[in-house]
């Protein structure tokens, strides 16, 4: 009888445990109207395609952005022969954003860094540089998005 009981009850506890996914579709309830752009002038671009992509314009609170944003490429590895066999590429964006309506303001930073590996050409080296950029370009984006939307709640 005691194990039935002890077996009822660590199920109980074991199976109420677990993780509820997060609907981040009404977290986002502004709008932006407007971006100012300065520093990288690639990465500003995509940036700013990712925000106003996703951009619901029935929405009560209204957003002005001035991105600035900033690359920076350094050497990570070299081998025995002192050539260059990695870069770590960080991408830092600066984002200060006015609420138009209620005159909220505020600013936050938001960065990614990331590994490149280099190539035996250099054409694939570039290519593969685009493609990270790309890829941190995204991550940061969704870190912007969900970094408003915490500050304007």
């Amino acid at each position: 009888m005691k194990k039935i009981f002890i077996v009822f009850f660590l199920n109980l506890f074991l199976i109420s445990c677990g993780y509820k996914v997060v609907d981040k579709s009404g977290q986002r309830n502004f709008y932006v109207t407007e971006t100012i752009n300065s520093g990288d002038s690639r990465i500003n671009f995509k940036i700013k395609n990712k925000l106003l992509f996703n951009n619901p314009e029935n929405q009560e609170k209204i957003l002005s952005l001035n991105i600035n944003s900033n690359k920076k490429k350094d050497i990570h590895e070299k081998n025995e022969k002192n050539e260059i066999t990695k870069y770590k590429i960080d991408v830092t964006i600066k984002v200060k954003f006015t609420e138009i309506i209620d005159q909220i303001s505020g600013e936050f930073v938001v960065s990614a860094t990331k590994i490149l590996n280099v190539q035996n050409q250099q054409f694939g080296t570039l290519n593969r540089e685009r493609r990270l950029i790309d890829l941190i370009c995204d991550d940061l984006a969704e870190k912007i998005l969900d970094e408003i939307s915490i500050r304007i709640k």
